[in-house]
């Protein structure tokens, strides 16, 4: 048997266990690459800065997403079918949350056009969103995919401070993302008119995008990480990430993501090696408890909201909840896909009009993503639990990095399958950023080719290379006798 050879490095030579090197990328790939490129940072920038932009009746973003997905499958065949069946759970969770949600919404009476529109605009747009993002980050890199989701958040977050800051431009980019969509930013109240929002829909929007973009980071760069290091290191790029995420949520007045950072940091300090790592916490926790008098002293007449937690917004969290628990211990089965909490405020107001700022259960709906998702689908989550856990299994190297993205949805109206159309960009990027590197481990090439190319390139190469001398196809080598 022949024994396969040895750098010295250690490396085993692809050519000697039978696996051809990959190939040199040709100009057609680097076309295709940078095309795929182009599209994923289209979708990402109408799903983040133009989410309401139509064409007609159709919403641009879907339609846009729906035509690159049959466009790239026709062309990557193998990648498409290789994105479906990597995210095959996830798929079958959103066809599973859909039939859920019908049923649900029949049994309650929800009118008809109310149900087509909620399968259509979530179960669907996440199964289209998540294939043609999976297909995308095959066919141009996973670290590309990850730049093009903090460039544009991170554009949208830069502009947010500038708004902080008093830039009148800033505000004036704003407006005008707005009037393109043909919307009218007084109708949303204080929320839109008052806050720094960078060039994202709300505060809360921004809010939720940086929070995966910082997981879309980390995320990438932990995988690539891994493979060099053998074991799960601290990266020194965290601390200029968070500095980074923490000031565009002040800037913002999001507490939500700060408090998920700092739970985040915690727990990362915690779980990798690194002996920067805890000489950081130290001195970091030094400078904050000897500055704390001098910023308490800065900030005590501006009051910024991120250093309050006792303002009206924080204390009608508290009263959403208890009425989102009543809310699902009246009717376990779910409400379906009309749900709407500050409809149903009456029949409560009794227990409510005693607690602290019990006027956010007659306007708002609950700013909490679990009791948005129990009320609305029931007790029949409990089927998909299996689901979600086999997710969470497979995805578990990289959960930790979406600590300030849970903690952030717990106390607003965001997340997978309510709202959040970013996230499948997010597990789709790192996902492809995993795949890569088991086809690097396994020796095969890190970006995809075309079906087609692919096929006309291996025939090429049979009938163009000669043989080598010694090759069991060499004419020249005969048999021993």
């Amino acid at each position: 048997m022949k024994r396969a050879a040895v750098q010295p490095s250690g490396t085993i030579r692809a050519g000697a266990i039978g696996i051809r090197p990959a190939p040199r990328p040709t100009a057609g790939d680097a076309l295709a690459r940078n095309v795929a490129f182009c599209c994923f940072t289209l979708l990402l920038i109408l799903n983040v800065m133009l989410p309401a932009l139509r064409v007609g009746s159709v919403p641009l973003r879907g339609g846009a997403a729906m035509i690159m997905l049959i466009f790239f499958a026709l062309l990557y065949t193998d990648a498409a079918f290789r994105a479906l069946q990597r995210h095959s759970l996830i798929l079958v969770l959103a066809a599973a949350l859909a039939s859920l949600g019908v049923f649900v919404s029949v049994v309650n009476g929800a009118p008809g056009q109310t149900v087509i529109e909620a399968v259509t605009e979530v179960h669907l747009q996440v199964i289209v969103t998540l294939l043609v993002a999976a297909l995308l980050a095959d066919i141009c890199g996973p670290r590309r995919c990850m730049a093009a989701v903090v460039g544009v958040i991170g554009a949208s977050g830069a502009v947010a401070v500038l708004q902080a800051a008093g830039v009148d431009f800033a505000w004036s980019a704003q407006e005008m993302l707005a009037n393109l969509q043909r919307q009218s930013l007084t109708d949303y109240g204080d929320l839109i008119t008052r806050r720094p929002r960078g060039l994202s829909f709300s505060p809360i929007h921004l809010g939720t995008q940086m929070c995966l973009a910082f997981a879309a980071y980390m995320a990438v760069r932990d995988i690539g990480r891994q493979r060099s290091f053998g074991v799960p290191t601290a990266d020194p790029t965290i601390v200029w990430a968070l500095i980074a995420f923490i000031a565009v949520s002040a800037a913002s007045g999001t507490r939500s993501p700060i408090l998920g950072a700092l739970v985040f940091f915690g727990l990362y300090a915690w779980r990798r090696q690194g002996t920067w790592l805890p000489v950081v916490v130290i001195l970091a926790g030094a400078l904050v408890y000897t500055a704390w008098p001098l910023i308490v002293g800065a900030v005590t007449d501006a009051q910024p909201r991120v250093a309050r937690i006792d303002d009206r917004s924080v204390e009608g969290r508290w009263t959403l909840i208890y009425y989102g628990a009543r809310l699902f211990l009246d009717n376990p089965l779910g409400y379906g896909f009309a749900f709407k909490p500050f409809e149903q405020w009456t029949n409560y107001w009794h227990d409510l009009y005693m607690l602290p700022s019990p006027t956010a259960a007659q306007s708002k709906e609950l700013h909490n993503y679990a009791l948005n998702m129990l009320n609305t689908y029931g007790i029949g989550l409990l089927l998909v639990a299996p689901i979600v856990g086999r997710l969470l299994v497979k995805g578990k190297a990289s959960l930790i990095f979406f600590v300030p993205y849970v903690l952030h949805i717990m106390f607003h109206n965001s997340g997978p399958f309510w709202n959040d159309a970013i996230v499948w960009f997010v597990i789709a990027t790192i996902g492809a950023a995993a795949a890569q590197e088991n086809r690097v481990r396994l020796g095969g090439q890190g970006t995809l080719a075309p079906t087609v190319a692919v096929r006309a390139g291996a025939q090429a190469r049979r009938s163009t290379v000669p043989h080598r001398p010694g090759s069991r196809k060499d004419p020249r080598l005969k048999p021993l006798r």
